[in-house]
């Protein structure tokens, strides 16, 4: 939901209101841990740039190989760099019956009844 226009953490938050069950996670130093290889990959697979293209951007983009934090566009770079992880772990999730949201680096799973969060 981060970074789409008029959403907020409350609407997020608010996906999960009649679960019983929360579970929250948080990736640390998650924007300086989005590499080159993701950011390229995504340029270049994805949005189907050419090599040198995607490389122009990476350089336009990434401070030490990796996304800044505070930047316009890492908050949602880095949701598509890694989208295919999102999105894993969604399908896993709703496959249990659970819901899952994400805000940024911050992930977010509930589900009405008691669940085993380590499986």
């Amino acid at each position: 939901m981060a970074g789409e226009k008029g959403k907020s953490t409350l609407k997020n938050a608010h996906k999960h209101l009649k679960n019983n069950q929360i579970l929250k996670l948080d990736m640390s130093n998650f924007y300086p841990n989005c590499t080159r290889e993701y950011i390229y990959s995504f340029f270049n697979k994805k949005m189907q740039c050419s090599p040198d293209v995607s490389e122009l951007l990476c350089n336009l983009l990434l401070y030490n190989n990796g996304l800044c934090q505070g930047s316009s566009p890492s908050m949602v770079l880095s949701f598509f760099a890694y989208q295919d992880m999102f999105f894993e772990i969604n399908k896993i999730v709703s496959e249990r019956g659970l819901i899952m949201t994400t805000w940024v680096d911050d992930i977010t799973i509930s589900g009405p009844d008691n669940f085993n969060n380590k499986r």
